[in-house]
C-alpha cells in the first residue's frame, strides 16, 4: 500500500502492488519484490517507512532493502 498527500494536502492511498514470491518468503526474496516494485513506478526515492508484522523476515528484508536502494542511488549518481 502507498500513502500519500497531494499538493492540496488530499490524503491518498492505493495498492502498489501484490504479486507471488517465487520461493521462500524469506526476507532477501521479500526485499527483491519491493525493491522491483519501487524501481518499476520509480518510487526509490520517497520511500519514508515500512510498516510490517512481527515475522522473523523483517530484519532481514529491511537490511536487504535499505543496501540494495544505496547501491541503486550510487548507481544513479
Amino acid at each position: 500500500m502507498g500513502h500519500w498527500l497531494t499538493e492540496d494536502f488530499l490524503y491518498k492511498e492505493r495498492v502498489l502492488e501484490f504479486t507471488e514470491l517465487q520461493g521462500i518468503h524469506s526476507g532477501e526474496n521479500v526485499a527483491t519484490a519491493i525493491h522491483t516494485m519501487l524501481s518499476e513506478l520509480d518510487l526509490q526515492e520517497k520511500l519514508i517507512t515500512i510498516t510490517g508484522d512481527n515475522a522473523g523476515n523483517n530484519e532481514t528484508m529491511v537490511s536487504e532493502l535499505f543496501h540494495g536502494l544505496q547501491d541503486t542511488a550510487v548507481e544513479k549518481g
